[in-house]
């Protein structure tokens, strides 16, 4: 909702609030955090994603208490590739004792078996899966179209799985939306693209019961945050990380 309004010195001006008045976001530290993951159970938090999942990753990991300071994540072996966030593994014991793993796996809507398969091999396991699907590089080589068609087939194919009963019930999966792209980047990389992109994934995630974090809304309204015109530094993961353990915590 927007409400209009006149400050101190007469200058009209624009307040947004959220178009729900009980709508409530908050900070967790890291200690309420361990204290969360302990009360829902949840052992392991897996990321799966393009390079702009890197970065949360780190900041994540820093938040809950696994590393003091961010690390690098990238692999060399992996340079002229996909990267993949595996190569970030981190295990953490609170002082209560929980057990928590971060980790990466394998997500890409261009192999939707082995997508799958990442899912289940620690389907047993109460997780917590935050995923893109390297939507930031569907955009250089899918169309809409083709975008659409792989969406709903990784979905109907989830849903599948899920009703088998191989995926404990306390997990929770959350689709990352793309990133808005400020200015030029590489051809077919653009804001327009990112936003239906997003939606398209978004709706079909949403239909399965995964929740989303709106990142494209997000980096859309903080473009001076921006490093490169697509990925964004620590204060802003920082913030797509609370939004994360919003959902976690506060579900």
């Amino acid at each position: 909702n927007r409400i209009s309004f006149f400050d101190q010195r007469g200058t009209h001006s624009l307040e947004w609030r959220p178009a729900d008045e009980s709508c409530s976001f908050r900070h967790f530290s890291s200690g309420q955090i361990q204290k969360c993951m302990a009360q829902e159970g949840i052992t392991n938090m897996i990321i799966g994603g393009d390079s702009v999942m890197g970065g949360l990753s780190a900041v994540m990991k820093w938040m809950v208490g696994v590393n003091l300071e961010a690390d690098s994540w990238y692999n060399p072996r992996d340079k002229g590739t996909d990267r993949v966030v595996a190569s970030s593994d981190a295990k953490l014991t609170s002082p209560a004792g929980h057990k928590l793993s971060i980790s990466g796996m394998y997500n890409n809507l261009h192999d939707i078996s082995g997508s799958l398969r990442s899912i289940e091999k620690t389907a047993s396991i109460p997780s917590v899966y935050i995923i893109n699907f390297h939507v930031q590089h569907k955009m250089w080589g899918m169309s809409v179209k083709e975008l659409a068609h792989a969406s709903y087939t990784f979905f109907r194919e989830f849903r599948k799985l899920n009703s088998s009963a191989k995926i404990h019930p306390k997990s929770k999966f959350i689709f990352f939306n793309a990133m808005s792209v400020v200015g030029f980047r590489e051809p077919y990389v653009t804001t327009p693209r990112a936003e239906v992109f997003s939606h398209l994934i978004a709706a079909e995630a949403k239909r399965s019961g995964w929740h989303v974090v709106d990142a494209f809304n997000m980096t859309l309204l903080r473009p001076d945050l921006s490093d490169d015109g697509m990925h964004f530094g620590d204060r802003m993961n920082y913030m797509f990380a609370q939004m994360i353990f919003n959902i976690v915590c506060r579900v």
